[in-house]
């Protein structure tokens, strides 16, 4: 006797693992592939035919698609952005054709790998710093953040300072973490604000402008820029000097019928300080044992 066993759909399809992981680029074309997953069915003929579906209800499934029906091949059906999301979850779902169907599901993670695609972004558009002419060489002027969503190398900023042609800059920047986050700029020289041209607004204020530079380590680097304003704030470091009395004018005839209370002479030094530090006051000190002679405090 031969006996022919008909098959009854009693077996679920089966995944070989309860989760699945890949990883892809960012930024790639839709209809990109990401993987492919595959089910058994331990049943005959229909009962054993497996076809796929991404559970909808799962938080990342509207960013992926199936090649097709019969097979588990994973597509993206967007361009993916890691600096959105990095990680992206979705359920697979296998149901044979028996009647009734049974059916598996499956866990799907999805890597979004990064590519250098966001440049480094400073906290503001303009730092503006006060400084005293004169600090010493390593004088902190102070700090600037910037951050990039990249990770990694296309996250690693370094700085740099562009100076404008016409002005040198004594200063230079250094990070201060493995990442680059944040840098402190420094004076690499004395700074003398005599010697700084007054800035076309501002009748009073003498300061160095340039620009910060970051740039991130990926291939091919990112960068940004900032503006850098460093106010240089007066001391009083400079003596008055004389224009009258010169070496070409060191003394002067008086009448002995002279008028009392009457100028004879003008007296004039400056001063290259600011504000109260360059207003020159005058007195006598010697010489006018008989007190013949005044001079006005303040010329």
């Amino acid at each position: 006797l031969d006996v022919d066993i008909e098959d009854v759909n009693d077996e679920s399809p089966s995944f070989a693992q309860s989760r699945y992981e890949f990883r892809v680029r960012e930024n790639l074309p839709p209809m990109s592939r990401v993987g492919g997953i595959d089910a058994a069915d331990r049943d005959a003929g229909r009962n054993g035919r497996v076809s796929y579906a991404i559970d909808q209800a799962s938080p990342d499934a509207d960013l992926f698609r199936l090649g097709s029906t019969s097979r588990g091949d994973i597509f993206t059906s967007t361009s993916l952005d890691r600096e959105q999301k990095s990680e992206l979850r979705f359920s697979l779902i296998a149901t044979d054709h028996g009647s009734p169907s049974r059916n598996a599901t499956t866990q799907v993670v999805v890597r979004v790998i990064d590519e250098n695609d966001v440049a480094p972004k400073f906290s503001a558009e303009q730092f503006t710093y006060e400084l005293f002419e004169g600090e010493p060489i390593g004088t902190l002027v102070g700090n600037l953040t910037a951050f990039d969503d990249d990770e990694g190398l296309n996250a690693n900023i370094s700085y740099s300072i562009q100076s404008p042609l016409a002005q040198a800059v004594p200063f230079s920047i250094v990070s201060l973490d493995s990442g680059g986050r944040t840098a402190q700029i420094r004076t690499s020289a004395k700074v003398d604000r005599e010697a700084l041209v007054l800035l076309a607004n501002r009748a009073d204020e003498k300061a160095y402008m340039f620009t910060v530079r970051a740039m991130d380590r990926g291939h091919p680097p990112l960068t940004g820029t900032c503006r850098v304003k460093v106010i240089i704030l007066d001391r009083n470091d400079n003596s008055p000097d004389w224009i009258v009395p010169s070496a070409q004018l060191s003394a002067v005839n008086v009448s002995r019928h002279e008028q009392t209370d009457r100028a004879f002479i003008e007296l004039k030094a400056v001063d290259s300080d600011d504000g109260d530090f360059g207003r020159v006051r005058y007195s006598i000190l010697a010489g006018d044992p008989h007190g013949l002679f005044s001079i006005d405090s303040i010329g």
